[in-house]
């Protein structure tokens, strides 16, 4: 697998984590890398959003499904830094769920609404540094709140 060529993104998929045990598992079932398997999933994915069959539905199973993992397990790690991360992830996955709610009918006018959502939400999971809740938080909650970093 990795070299020194390998894009940070592949090598993401064979750090050991609860995720990667999954994808050993299927890598191991299928046949096919781990590489593929997640393009193909992703794939699917945006095809879905894109041609509008079920994107509500996709978007709140790729909103809720590792998130709601995550924080089950935080709660019983108790790590100061995931509980920032995913706290923040609620309140922006919250966020986007209040405007739905609301102007339901508005956002059937922005055609890649859901591409969006899905792409915001992805990078708010991330496991890495610059991920979405650590900017949000540094950026924009902590000075809401006036708490100093």
């Amino acid at each position: 697998m990795a070299d020194k060529k390998t894009p940070p993104f592949v090598k993401v998929l064979y750090e050991k984590n609860d995720f990667t045990s999954f994808l050993e598992v299927l890598e191991k079932k299928t046949g096919l890398q781990r590489e593929y398997l997640v393009a193909g999933f992703a794939t699917i994915i945006l095809l879905t959003l894109l041609f509008g069959y079920g994107t509500q539905f996709v978007t709140t199973v790729v909103g809720l499904a590792y998130p709601s993992y995550e924080t089950i397990r935080l709660a019983k790690s108790r790590s100061d830094a995931q509980a920032i991360q995913w706290s923040v992830y609620w309140v922006v996955f919250g966020f986007f769920s209040l405007l739905e709610c609301c102007v339901d009918t508005i956002i059937k006018f922005f055609p890649f609404y859901y591409v969006t959502k899905v792409l915001l939400l992805a990078w708010c999971m991330a496991p890495i540094e610059a991920n979405g809740c650590n900017i949000l938080y540094k950026n924009v909650f902590s000075k809401l709140m006036g708490k100093k970093d």
